[in-house]
């Protein structure tokens, strides 16, 4: 009964998802024209943080680093 973006990556087919995902936006938070896109994956996110280093925000006085990123999104 919810449409979350998070759960809009059904297949391995980037252009398919995408389209999965705008669909999702629509429904969650109303936005009709999107530019563009572009995906991430969690693993290189991982490999950034573990890069450039953790990241400290302020807002919610947490810092995220490779080794949380995961179970932080979630």
């Amino acid at each position: 009964p919810f449409y979350f973006l998070r759960d809009s990556a059904f297949t391995p087919d980037n252009p398919t998802n995408i389209v999965v995902a705008e669909d999702f936006l629509q429904k969650e938070l109303g936005i009709t024209n999107l530019d563009g896109a572009i995906t991430v994956t969690f693993s290189s996110i991982e490999k950034l943080l573990g890069d450039i280093g953790p990241i400290y925000l302020s807002q919610f006085q947490d810092t995220i680093t490779h080794e949380n990123v995961y179970i932080k999104t979630q």
